[in-house]
């Protein structure tokens, strides 16, 4: 985290670099400076290592679960679909041909779909 908060624009104020980030929503983002005593206004140019690493270690001990950040949402949510994939039920078969799984129609309804995983 500490590493994806220092890839930013160095202008960037504080907000919007956790905005930036993936499932942190301006109610987490408030909580996230109330607790923490960081200033959401304050470029994150002026903020220093160890408080970068405060903050970056703050949100990572946090927000686990159901209020994960954005690469472990993703590695939970994969997990969860190779686990349907191997069940090897109807809606992993749907699933493989990138049809729509929860009994959406298919002759109007899944143009979407069937055009997003047209590749695959």
């Amino acid at each position: 985290m500490i590493s994806h908060l220092k890839s930013f624009k160095k202008n960037k104020t504080l907000f919007n670099v956790l905005r930036d980030t993936k499932s942190i929503g301006p109610i987490k983002i408030k909580y996230i400076a109330k607790i923490t005593g960081l200033s959401l206004k304050t470029p994150i140019s002026l903020f220093s290592e160890s408080q970068l690493e405060h903050l970056s270690i703050w949100i990572e001990k946090n927000f686990t679960g159901s209020n994960c950040i954005h690469t472990e949402f993703l590695q939970i949510k994969s997990e969860e679909k190779k686990k349907i994939i191997a069940s090897k039920s109807l809606r992993s078969l749907r699933f493989k041909k990138g049809l729509p799984v929860r009994g959406q129609r298919t002759k109007t309804n899944a143009k979407t779909a069937k055009r997003l995983n047209k590749g695959s």
